[in-house]
């Protein structure tokens, strides 16, 4: 399939989950192009504020199917006003599926009238996270993904498993480059 990805920041974080999109879309053999020639609109949302991004985006093209994911998409009612579909959870079993009829049918994905409860996709596989050059000389890469506390206050821990990439990995990326940044919501280790 033929997806763009749109996402309403630049120059942070988002830019690393961009470089993983786009690492999914290349693995699963999809491209990516502009939004106007695409038969889905990816939108990675990490905040219930963006949902004016997601109304302005289906403004702009009325006639593209639009999915939604990030962490966010738990709020995929309100997401939902505009787009197709919402993915909850890690895109990697969206990204797998070959058809929207398929990716439609996966339990993690909400859609208009799909009746039922919406289990969060846990799925990441490791050895297709890369190590992005997201600034001029900054790289980051995925070290761990949810939380292993469960404040009461915060969502993330209560969203997503704690889950992190093989230690082996992460030390061959920190010999690469030894200034590269993890991605993670741990704050020990």
């Amino acid at each position: 399939m033929r997806y763009a990805l749109v996402y309403p920041q630049s120059h942070d974080i988002v830019e690393y989950t961009i470089s993983v999109l786009r690492r999914l879309l290349e693995v699963n053999g999809h491209s990516q192009v502009a939004p106007d020639e695409a038969d889905v609109i990816a939108i990675s949302v990490c905040d219930v504020s963006q949902i004016s991004f997601v109304e302005r985006m289906r403004k702009k093209y009325p006639r593209v199917y639009i999915v939604v994911g990030g962490h966010a998409s738990i709020y995929y009612p309100l997401f939902g006003l505009f787009a197709n579909a919402v993915n909850i959870g890690q895109g990697f079993d969206w990204f797998a599926c070959r058809t929207m009829e398929e990716a439609e049918g996966l339990p993690c994905v909400w859609t208009p009238g799909k009746p039922g409860i919406f289990i969060s996709s846990t799925r990441i596989d490791w050895s297709q996270v890369p190590i992005a050059n997201v600034t001029k000389c900054q790289r980051y890469y995925w070290g761990a993904v949810g939380c292993k506390n469960k404040c009461h206050f915060c969502v993330t821990s209560w969203t997503n498993p704690h889950q992190q990439n093989d230690d082996w990995r992460v030390k061959e990326a920190l010999q690469r480059y030894p200034n590269l940044t993890l991605v993670t919501n741990d704050s020990v280790g």
